[in-house]
């Protein structure tokens, strides 16, 4: 009755799906592990005001970038950075932030998804108070996968136990660590 179960639910595609998951998660996290090591080879890690991130603090990190003869594609953040590029469309300390036409942007579609061009990446994976800026990735690394995610059996068959072995070769490289700049709230 268990095999019947277990078939009708199909665990198999299930374990998979959630295997892949965790080490795509397991991925991003060595990617930005590799890309905060290289941040500050070559460019100097920017200090960002604590009350909030302003226009010219990302103007500095990207200049980092731009002085290799090189430009600036992404920024990478955490939500909380995000939220403080949202607020500059308000009054106070940081209005005036935001042009009229990626105002109007904004408004039109409600997302703020690029600046000066560059596109903006909000994720979890950035810690709250540090902003990335990656030049495209042809210059900057590689995420060489040597082998796809595979899943082998692995059952124990004298304990009636399923199970599997899900595993991936891969390679992260940043080979040109001018391509790669930070900026960090002294106070997150």
């Amino acid at each position: 009755m268990e095999e019947v179960r277990r078939r009708r639910f199909n665990v198999i595609d299930r374990a998979v799906q959630k295997a892949r998951q965790e080490i795509m998660a397991q991925e991003d996290a060595n990617i930005f592990a590799a890309v905060d090591v290289a941040c500050s080879a070559d460019n100097e890690v920017q200090d960002i005001a604590d009350a909030g991130l302003l226009k010219r603090d990302l103007i500095e990190i990207k200049s980092q970038i731009d002085r290799w003869d090189l430009v600036t594609t992404k920024f990478f953040m955490n939500i909380n950075e995000y939220n403080d590029i949202l607020n500059w469309a308000h009054s106070g300390n940081n209005a005036g932030e935001i042009d009229p036409i990626t105002q109007r942007e904004v408004m039109k579609t409600g997302l703020f998804a690029q600046i000066f061009g560059i596109d903006i990446i909000v994720t979890k994976i950035v810690p709250p108070g540090t902003i990335y800026g990656l030049a495209d990735p042809e210059f900057v690394g590689t995420l060489a996968v040597v082998s796809e995610i595979e899943c082998y059996p692995c059952d124990e068959i004298k304990q009636l136990k399923l199970g599997w072995v899900v595993c991936e070769q891969i390679g992260i490289g940043i080979l040109n660590a001018r391509g790669v700049a930070a900026g960090r709230k002294s106070v997150a």
